[in-house]
């Protein structure tokens, strides 16, 4: 993968990483990351400041690790005060649930997709192709990374 630096003093997102043609971006949380650390929260809000953004959340235990979308909800509410920030439970319903996140976009609302699967990887993709879109990243301890496309449509 390609990294796209931050910087976990001043987040903003750098490299060369570049919107494609839909204007979204579709953040994958790395497994086992707690995307309510202030840093990384600081990080998402960054991001979803430059472009509309879906990020994706997983986790294969329903009540320890599944709250950490509602807690980034939570804190990118802070953060985005203009901006409506959601929550969709459960990406992995099927195009219907696709079709509501697509809507969500439009109406200017950041989306935190929450999925139980340990890997939200698959999910994203299939999120991504639903959207349209080729800036498809990963966020782990390291910062943001671009997922190449040939990944992303596995």
């Amino acid at each position: 993968m390609e990294p796209v630096q931050i910087d976990q003093k001043w987040p903003r997102w750098e490299g060369s990483a570049t919107l494609d043609q839909s204007g979204v971006a579709v953040l994958v949380a790395a497994h086992g990351l707690d995307v309510a650390e202030p840093w990384l929260t600081h990080s998402v809000a960054d991001l979803a400041r430059r472009q509309d953004l879906v990020v994706v959340c997983g986790s294969d235990k329903p009540h320890a690790e599944h709250l950490a979308p509602y807690a980034l909800t939570t804190r990118l509410r802070e953060k985005l005060p203009r901006r409506p920030v959601l929550i969709s439970d459960h990406p992995d319903a099927g195009r219907h649930e696709f079709a509501t996140i697509a809507n969500l976009l439009d109406d200017g609302a950041v989306t935190v997709a929450a999925t139980l699967a340990a890997d939200p990887l698959p999910v994203a993709a299939h999120l991504a192709r639903h959207l349209k879109t080729r800036t498809f990243l990963r966020l782990d301890r390291d910062g943001y990374r671009r997922i190449p496309s040939a990944r992303a449509r596995a």
